[in-house]
């Protein structure tokens, strides 16, 4: 049986603070719900997936939405191939600002080849955001990726995220060989605000 290809691929979780992005990260790595956590600084985790013949090894990273936190996110840009770009459906500012997040990742990352997904977060709770509003924002974004979902209750979250994942992979295998870890850095400096280990104090936050 011939050797797997490999492919890595970073996905980063962009969005206002209290949007519920530390727990979409907790429900991708640990497949649970974990209330009142905030990402102080960044965490990261490593999922490995199969599409067709291909071992995909996706770098999931996570960072505090503060304004604090701005500059730190920056650098986070380096080698993103994706982004969850995350809303929350009951809070029609978080939807709004989410402008800012892409001013900053076009700055950063080749627009042209970078996926995006959409991400309502807190389905089970009441929706503000209009519809309209969502499908404006996927065109400027060329992107179909757009899911209602709750970390919560764990609905859409998974699903949208292979969803990204091949569309990344669909979007890459077009255009370059596979890459391993050779030809790829992730690292960060974030010991001024938090650590890349995931080891951070749990405070504020929502689901």
């Amino acid at each position: 049986m011939a050797n797997r290809e490999q492919y890595e691929y970073k996905i980063i979780l962009l969005g206002e603070a209290g949007v519920g992005k530390t727990s979409l990260f907790n429900r991708i790595k640990t497949g649970r719900f974990h209330d009142g956590q905030s990402t102080q600084g960044a965490d990261r985790h490593t999922y490995t997936t199969t599409i067709g013949d291909d071992q995909v090894n996706v770098s999931l990273w996570d960072t505090g939405g503060g304004e604090r936190f701005r500059t730190l996110t920056n650098n986070f840009y380096r080698n993103a191939d994706g982004a969850f770009l995350v809303y929350c459906l009951e809070d029609n500012y978080t939807f709004e600002n989410l402008q800012e997040w892409i001013d900053d990742a076009s700055q950063h990352v080749n627009m042209d080849s970078f996926k995006w997904a959409l991400i309502g977060n807190k389905c089970d709770l009441p929706n503000e955001v209009e519809k309209s509003r969502v499908e404006a924002r996927c065109e400027q974004l060329q992107t179909k990726l757009f899911y209602s979902v709750s970390a919560k209750t764990g609905h859409n979250v998974m699903k949208s995220f292979n969803d990204l994942i091949s569309a990344i992979h669909k979007k890459q295998h077009t255009r370059q060989q596979p890459h391993t870890q050779a030809h790829r850095s992730d690292k960060v400096q974030v010991d001024s605000v938090g650590s890349s280990t995931g080891k951070k104090p749990s405070k504020g936050g929502c689901c």
